[in-house]
C-alpha cells in the first residue's frame, strides 16, 4: 500500500474519532449546565431535548462508522491490520514524517 493511501485513511479514521468526542465534550457540558441553567432551558424545553438526542445520535453514529462491520467499510480492526501489514511505511519515515502524521493523536485523549 502506498504511503498516501494509508495516511488518507487514517486521517478520515482520526476525523471520525475526534469528532465523536467532539459530540460527547459537548454532551457532558450540556448535561452539567442542565443543572446550572434548569429554568432557562426549562423555557425551550423541546429545543433542548432535540438537540441533546441529536448530539447521542451523532456520537453514535460517528462510533457506529468506527467499528461497521461492513466488507467496504474502514472499521478499527481494518485499520489496525493495514497498519500491521504496513509497518515499514512508519519505520522509514523520518522523525518529522512521523510528527506530522500522529499530531491529532493527543487530540483523541483531551478532557476526559
Amino acid at each position: 500500500m502506498k504511503k498516501e493511501i494509508l495516511v488518507e485513511k487514517i486521517d478520515i479514521f482520526l476525523n471520525q474519532a475526534i469528532q465523536a468526542n467532539c459530540y460527547y465534550l459537548i454532551i457532558k457540558q450540556f448535561s452539567k449546565n442542565s443543572i446550572d441553567y434548569y429554568e432557562q432551558i426549562n423555557l425551550s424545553s423541546a429545543f433542548y431535548s432535540y438537540t441533546y438526542n441529536a448530539l447521542v445520535t451523532a456520537t453514535f453514529m460517528e462510533l457506529a462508522k468506527m467499528y461497521d462491520t461492513h466488507t467496504e467499510s474502514l472499521n478499527i480492526e481494518k485499520l489496525i491490520k493495514i497498519c500491521k501489514e504496513n509497518k515499514k511505511i512508519f519505520y522509514n519515515s523520518s522523525t518529522e514524517k512521523k510528527k506530522l502524521l500522529m499530531k491529532n493523536l493527543p487530540a483523541l485523549n483531551r478532557n476526559y
